[in-house]
């Protein structure tokens, strides 16, 4: 009899040792999960039709791009008609700055890469490399976005912000997008 009751003791002790190590893990894994919401760089309720205005900074220029309804409260909000302010209002390519906007909708949160402001040149963030990124909703800006190299593997980018003391590496290669020039393409392209 006591060798039964050693035998139930141990199995009882191994099942709780295994609960406490699921638990853990569990609630480890729900705090870096991909989609918690504390990480987020769109602008909460705002849909990406919304959005007016975008300005792209890299390489020390100022790109900005704008839909007709950024400068006149009253105008609907074309996203087919999407024009370089910086540029004497010539064609951007529309469904190019539409895409980006929906990824940066989309992109949701892998992993913190580092905690460390000290290492933004290491991830393309630091001023000389990032790429800015912000958006306007009717002439309110509504995000800040620092997007630096693509991330392992190619399909995700390091992202942070000026308020931010975290890089974060997340699920959308918005790098790779920001490296097009947006200008539409003629027809025979």
């Amino acid at each position: 009899m006591n060798i039964q009751r050693k035998k139930i003791a141990t199995g009882f002790l191994f099942l709780l040792a295994i609960g406490i190590v699921g638990f853990f893990i569990y609630d480890r894994s729900k705090s870096t999960s991909p989609t918690d919401p504390a990480v987020t760089f769109f602008p909460g309720n705002a849909t990406p039709s919304e959005i007016t205005k975008v300005i792209i900074q890299k390489n020390g220029v100022e790109t900005i791009i704008a839909t007709p309804a950024d400068s006149s409260p009253d105008a609907p909000n074309d996203q087919s008609k999407w024009v370089f302010v910086s540029d004497n209002n010539s064609q951007a390519d529309s469904a190019d700055i539409n895409q980006l906007i929906i990824l940066l909708k989309e992109m949701k949160f892998r992993s913190i890469a580092s905690e460390n402001k000290n290492s933004l040149a290491s991830f393309d963030l630091d001023e000389q490399q990032a790429r800015r990124v912000r958006l306007f909703l009717r002439g309110v800006q509504v995000a800040d976005i620092l997007v630096g190299k693509g991330g392992p593997g190619g399909a995700s980018s390091y992202v942070t912000s000026d308020t931010e003391n975290k890089v974060y590496l997340m699920d959308r290669n918005i790098t790779i997008l920001l490296d097009l020039d947006f200008h539409k393409r003629s027809e025979t392209e």
